[in-house]
């Protein structure tokens, strides 16, 4: 069985692995940490804001779910593309 290694670099401020994603994977995307035209992203600007990798180091929430910037519909919409549980990523 072939081991997968992650790079967590590539780990998203919202729990998505950039190293899976197509785009990032054909050079159309330099991932969340260093991609300055993701201003759209609140999650990504809320990391930035406090100096946290994730959402996994908000001490804010007890459960990121409770966080409105984290838990909205454009997130649900993109965990459903990606067919990824955000969530489970910050436990």
């Amino acid at each position: 069985m072939r081991e997968i290694v992650a790079d967590q670099n590539l780990i998203a401020a919202c729990g998505l692995y950039c190293g899976a994603c197509r785009k990032y994977l054909r050079g159309r995307c330099a991932g969340c940490r260093t991609n300055e035209k993701a201003t759209w992203c609140g999650v990504r600007s809320c990391c930035l804001q406090h100096g946290y990798k994730s959402c996994a180091d908000c001490a804010d929430f007890s459960d990121v779910k409770d966080c409105k910037k984290y838990n909205n519909w454009i997130a649900r919409v993109f965990g459903l593309i990606f067919r990824s549980n955000r969530a489970a990523c910050m436990g």
